[in-house]
């Protein structure tokens, strides 16, 4: 692979030295839903190739821990 002549180097170089980092005042909002089934199938295997039975069972394996407790100690 051919890096471009023209790839910004230096800003990769920056991100991974200083990268973006969230603080504790910065109150994250994430909440868990069910997969978009639809559009992983879209993005995965239409778009990237990958095999349609593996990306199915996946998902499935996705809603399935969504059921389960979380990890204890």
């Amino acid at each position: 692979y051919q890096i471009p002549d023209d790839w910004p180097y230096q800003e990769a170089r920056r991100l991974f030295k200083e990268p973006e980092v969230s603080t504790d005042d910065e109150v994250l909002n994430l909440k868990w839903s069910p997969p978009d089934e639809e559009g992983l199938i879209t993005f995965l295997v239409n778009e990237n190739g990958f095999n349609s039975d593996r990306v199915t069972k996946a998902i499935e394996k996705i809603k399935a821990a969504k059921n389960k407790s979380s990890q204890g100690r």
